[in-house]
């Protein structure tokens, strides 16, 4: 099981991840995503991913990394995060991030940017919470 933590388990820019586990038997994982963006903090929470979309996550980034090129998605059925990387020819990865605790009422969408040298770390921290939630697992 993942406890809680003061640090994210997952840092990508402005957005923080904290995931607990273990999964449910559709699953579903416990997830406390905040972003801090200049002059704004929005937070959502629940069962909005699923260790899958974490797994499909890894591996783009895993891809974005080795090719230094290409688009990462990090999304689940649920509406209320979605992460978009994207890396350009000159190894900078645009970020479009889009987050909100009422889908029926609130929308927002923040850009950031991240320098290439970020991604060994993503990729290693979505692992570690990977590895944790598979460990976790009945």
């Amino acid at each position: 099981m993942i406890e809680q933590s003061e640090e994210p388990h997952i840092s990508v820019g402005v957005l923080k991840l904290w995931i607990f586990g273990p999964p449910s038997a559709e699953d579903w994982i416990d997830v406390i995503a905040v972003c801090r963006a200049p002059s704004a903090t929005i937070r959502t929470s629940g069962h909005i991913l699923q260790t899958a979309d974490l797994r499909s996550w890894l591996r783009q980034i895993e891809s974005m990394n080795r090719a230094l090129v290409g688009t990462a998605i990090l999304n689940g059925a649920e509406p209320n995060l979605s992460l978009r990387l994207q890396m350009d020819r000159l190894g900078i990865v645009e970020g479009q991030l889009d987050i909100t605790p009422d889908v029926l009422t609130q929308v927002h969408q923040v850009r950031f940017e991240i320098d290439q040298s970020y991604l060994p770390s993503i990729i290693s921290q979505t692992k570690a919470v990977i590895k944790k939630l598979e460990d976790s697992e009945p």
